[in-house]
């Protein structure tokens, strides 16, 4: 059986991905070996970094279809 969901709160922050575009060159790199060292930090640092790989992997497999 479907639920109808509560309306979205006005204060809500919006959820979105980081704008590499808008990054100076410096920073994707600082950012992306950030991201890197999560893999190794711990179960849930580990999982947010296994997590950001598979999304980097599905937007590239989208942009190369």
């Amino acid at each position: 059986m479907l639920v109808s969901s509560d309306p979205v709160p006005e204060d809500a922050q919006q959820v979105h991905g980081i704008d590499w575009a808008a990054l100076p060159t410096e920073s994707r790199s600082i950012i992306a070996d950030f991201v890197l060292n999560l893999c190794a930090q711990g179960f849930q640092s580990s999982a947010i970094g296994d997590a950001i790989r598979i999304i980097n992997d599905m937007v590239c497999c989208a942009s190369n279809a």
